[in-house]
């Protein structure tokens, strides 16, 4: 396994940002920086008074966090639903051995 990692130069709300990175994540990293740059941007239009970039960043920060929770709980499977996998992936052995 390489220990190679490829030096990259994001801006991110403004502010840039040397980084080291696996050469494989390059797409990614981009790509989110991209992301956060449009949210933001997008919290900026909806003229908050008072607020700064530092509180944008926090306001997209939520949203991605939030966004990830909800997908890791709908990832999940409740002990209901794996009880009836188990129940179906018997009858389906049965059948398969008749």
């Amino acid at each position: 396994m390489s220990n190679e990692t490829l030096k990259i130069k994001l801006e991110i709300a403004g502010k840039s940002y040397d980084l080291e990175i696996p050469p494989q994540d390059e797409e990614a990293y981009r790509l989110a920086a991209r992301r956060v740059n449009h949210s933001v941007a997008a919290c900026q239009q909806q003229h908050f008074d008072g607020y700064g970039v530092q509180d944008f960043l926090a306001m997209v920060a939520l949203d991605v966090t939030v966004t990830n929770i909800e997908l890791s709980r709908s990832r999940e499977v409740g002990d209901d639903q794996m009880k009836r996998l188990i129940e179906l992936s018997s009858l389906v052995r049965k059948h398969l051995d008749e």
